[in-house]
């Protein structure tokens, strides 16, 4: 009995996850969109403020953070992976490094890997491999393939969602999709016991990190509070 328990249970969960999803997701979360892609190169437009903002204070996740728009971020790119952080759990005593973690991401509960421009064009972007492990995005390519591969055309965004919205509508993106994004670059920190850390925004596409990981040059990610997001016809905002 509780082989065929099991047995309805995942078929439910395979039926919920490739036909019944995405359709219901945008029914409750989404509205036709009427700008669709048609094909234009794709780019994302960053604008800097003129004036310094002042510091603004929101609950994102549970936790209150304290936060700076940087600069505007809008336009088409092509989505290479998407990286879920919510859904994990600890069990047991939690350490210091772990409460940290459970902090960053239920404020950021996702990343988003974007590539533009001739790197992302259709025929190309398929021979390079793109690889994600915690908050960072790796690429590689076989030389003898020869794709264009533009540093300052590949981004990885970790996303701040403005509302439930746009983050259900994250859930309908597949590795290749087209996708326009929306939002506001941003510096943020914690408050009270997480008041030490601090996060700040790539502002330029191809940003080199202070950090090292593993040794080698990264490029800097984007922290993006994500306003409006349209994939496909439909439009999360």
């Amino acid at each position: 009995m509780k082989k065929y328990v099991l047995i309805v249970v995942l078929m439910l969960c395979l039926f919920w996850h490739f036909i019944f999803k995405v359709p219901v997701i945008r029914h409750i979360y989404a509205t036709p969109s009427e700008t669709t892609y048609n094909g234009e190169v794709l780019d994302i437009s960053i604008q800097h403020f003129t004036e310094p903002q002042d510091v603004q204070y929101a609950r994102l996740g549970g936790y209150d953070i304290e936060y700076t728009f940087k600069s505007s971020f809008s336009g088409w790119a092509r989505v290479v992976y998407v990286d879920v952080y919510e859904d994990d759990f600890y069990l047991g005593f939690k350490t210091e490094q772990a409460l940290l973690d459970q902090f960053y991401d239920a404020v950021s509960p996702l990343d988003i890997s974007l590539i533009i421009g001739e790197t992302a064009t259709d025929g190309n972007w398929q021979k390079i491999s793109f690889t994600h492990e915690y908050r960072l995005l790796r690429s590689s390519y076989r030389y003898k393939d020869n794709p264009i591969y533009r540093h300052n055309e590949v981004g990885n965004v970790h996303v701040l969602p403005a509302n439930i919205s746009v983050r259900r509508g994250i859930d309908t993106i597949n590795k290749g999709d087209i996708v326009f994004v929306k939002g506001w670059l941003l510096d943020w920190k914690g408050t009270e016991k997480f008041k030490d850390i601090e996060f700040k925004t790539a502002l330029t596409h191809g940003e080199i990190s202070k950090e090292r990981y593993g040794g080698r040059i990264s490029g800097k990610c984007y922290y993006l509070y994500l306003t409006e997001l349209i994939v496909g016809e439909y439009i999360f905002k």
